[in-house]
């Protein structure tokens, strides 16, 4: 029997077989041919000798702030990458599947899960990437491992092109979706590559066209995308992709009408794309720039009936950069953005570092959050230091961890970047609202659940309120975020929580009033004003707002250097015992002194915060263990019976 093996250099020979002793020692050795009895040879270990991490280019040496899932080195993904390669089973039942725990939740590793063969694009990558340290490029154990995960992949397809996640035959949306962004990358990476079998990737090709029109003209999917558009996004990713590599303007055509729609069903009026019918910011840094990077790679320029494809990507991620722009505030540093989280309806972020997208090349307010081409270039340094220390001997692996061996480790690492100069960041941060604006009241409001998002800009801080229908467990209401400019973000509202959420609750309740629905009244200079659905600017004068409590009224005013709150309550049986909560965050320097009424918010010992109280009993402290993204998250708990009214006081510097 002749045997066909493939070289590093790229060259053919020839093998004969002159005993089964000796092909079944050949079966354990990488690069050899499948063996007798059909199992597949083993990818051998990385082999450290061949290269040394000067070899890596820049481009991919390169950690970006910015990944959605785990960021580590190449040399990481290179050490681990034979443990992936081998864990595609090689016998029925099932050959092919990719049977190790380090890609989603482990309980969900299961064959009929597609969102676990994702990772046919990391095998397709370092199967095709032609470089001097990469031993796998060409390698024929490995081919032969992606062949039989590709076929499995296309056999687990339903007939007509959905995936399932969770059950057998349960096909989904984002199985489907998700896998057409996958896969189209893999075959991207494939095409012009080393040899892969032909009739597979046809295969492959088929299954992936079939997922695509499916999902552009299903309405179920459709429908289902209105509340998780994060699902949906991938296939305009994927879309883009294939039709980069094959034209079809049927897809072209089924593609634009699906984005075109997308811009006015997956926006609110607000300026957010819809997760759980809320906004998200778990789902927008991670999936919804995934989605955008790659439909901005392969859409920008790409017209159909005359409309470019990358103008509908960067109209839509400019509204959300709007969005954006009112929630997250810097701290005094520039080095971080704390959130408006308490509105978060699905995943738990409060803050983030930097952004890296190319779509801040031609929407400039994105520049603002963006990191800087100096930036990146320091971070280079820094991640070549990395790859030099874990050159040979990376971190371990960690099985049965969500994101241990991550696709998006390589889908997005030949697309498109670009990054500002310094100048170009300092224009756009200076256009930031609070930063051009020292005095406004603006509002959102959408128009599908009624939440309304509420912005107030005055000379000595800025604020966001937010109000409307209880619609998820995880969002709170009232002040999500109060700061200061030289002193960056001091209050932030945490979701999903009791104790560290601003807001009241009776004594004897664990659930704090701003965690139910608040169908909220605004004033202004006295007149009420109706909450619209959509964006604008309220009209100059003091703002007031008040809503009920189960048994009382809580009102807040906005002042010029101080937010006044007055609180009524009531218990059943009449007495009315409340705790009210803020939520501090504090760096290292901060202290928050309780002298009598007044808690005083402290840094390197000068008072820049006060509050003050009228019907305190008792004033505590209760702090979380953990903090917030290095702050520490103190909350002052103040009990009282029946009515209490503060100020909070931003001292004159």
């Amino acid at each position: 029997m002749d045997l066909l093996f493939f070289s590093r250099e790229n060259t053919w020979g020839v093998a004969t077989r002159r005993s089964a002793t000796l092909f079944a020692v050949i079966c354990l050795v990488a690069g050899a041919p499948a063996c007798a009895d059909g199992s597949l040879p083993e990818v051998a270990p990385m082999d450290w000798s061949i290269a040394g991490p000067d070899a890596v280019s820049d481009a991919h040496a390169y950690r970006p702030f910015h990944h959605n899932g785990k960021n580590r080195s190449l040399a990481y993904y290179l050490d681990h990458f034979h443990r992936l390669a081998n864990a595609v089973r090689d016998t029925e039942p099932d050959r092919g599947f990719i049977d190790l725990a380090v890609w989603r939740r482990p309980q969900d590793n299961e064959p009929y899960n597609a969102r676990i063969m994702e990772n046919i694009t990391s095998l397709a990558w370092l199967y095709a990437r032609d470089e001097p340290w990469n031993p796998y490029y060409g390698d024929e154990a490995v081919r032969q491992r992606l062949e039989a995960a590709m076929e499995f992949w296309v056999g687990a397809q339903n007939e007509d092109g959905r995936f399932s996640e969770y059950g057998e035959g349960r096909w989904n949306l984002p199985a489907t979706a998700f896998a057409s962004k996958f896969m189209s990358e893999a075959l991207i990476q494939l095409d012009g590559g080393p040899p892969v079998d032909a009739d597979i990737l046809e295969r492959v090709r088929e299954a992936n066209h079939k997922a695509i029109l499916f999902t552009l003209n299903n309405e179920a999917f459709w429908n289902h995308a209105h509340r998780f558009t994060n699902q949906y996004g991938n296939i305009f990713a994927g879309a883009l992709g294939y039709l980069h590599l094959y034209y079809d303007p049927e897809m072209a055509a089924d593609l634009k009408r699906q984005m075109v729609k997308a811009l006015d069903a997956f926006l609110s009026p607000a300026g957010y794309l819809y997760e759980a019918d809320g906004p998200d910011w778990g789902y927008y840094f991670g999936t919804h720039h995934s989605n955008v990077h790659m439909a901005w790679h392969f859409g920008r320029g790409f017209e159909v009936d005359g409309v470019d494809l990358g103008d509908l990507v960067a109209r839509e991620y400019e509204e959300t950069t709007q969005w954006l722009a009112y929630n997250a505030v810097p701290q005094p540093d520039g080095g971080r953005f704390f959130l408006n989280r308490s509105v978060e309806s699905r995943q738990s972020r409060a803050s983030f570092e930097r952004l890296e997208t190319p779509l801040s090349e031609v929407v400039p307010l994105a520049r603002a959050f963006s990191v800087t081409d100096d930036e990146r270039k320091e971070r280079l340094e820094w991640s070549r230091r990395e790859l030099e220390r874990d050159w040979g001997d990376p971190p371990g692996m960690r099985v049965r961890g969500f994101s241990s061996y991550s696709p998006y480790a390589f889908v997005h690492r030949d697309h498109d970047r670009w990054y500002p100069t310094e100048a170009q960041r300092q224009e756009a941060r200076e256009q930031l609202p609070y930063m051009a604006r020292d005095r406004f009241t603006h509002q959102r409001k959408d128009d599908r659940i009624g939440g309304v998002y509420t912005y107030i800009r005055r000379p000595g801080y800025y604020a966001a309120f937010n109000s409307g229908p209880r619609d998820r467990d995880r969002p709170r209401r009232g002040i999500g975020l109060l700061w200061v400019p030289e002193y960056g973000a001091l209050i932030q509202s945490q979701s999903n929580s009791t104790e560290f959420a601003w807001g009241t609750r009776r004594l004897s309740d664990n659930s704090v009033r701003e965690a139910h629905s608040m169908d909220s009244t605004f004033l202004i200079g006295g007149d009420e004003v109706e909450a619209e659905p959509g964006i604008r600017d309220l009209p100059e004068g003091q703002l007031e707002i008040r809503y009920g409590m189960r048994e009382g009224e809580k009102t807040v005013r906005f002042g010029d250097r101080r937010i006044r709150v007055h609180v009524t309550e009531a218990d059943d049986d009449g007495e009315g015992r409340l705790i009210e909560q803020i939520p501090f965050l504090l760096d290292s320097a901060d202290e928050l002194d309780i002298d009598d009424d007044t808690v005083t918010f402290r840094r390197n010992g000068d008072p820049i915060l006060e509050v003050r109280f009228q019907g305190a009993e008792r004033i505590q402290l209760a702090e979380d263990d953990d903090g917030v993204d290095g702050l520490r998250l103190v909350a002052v708990h103040i009990e009282a019976t029946g009515r209490l009214e503060y100020e909070l006081q931003v001292m004159d510097r």
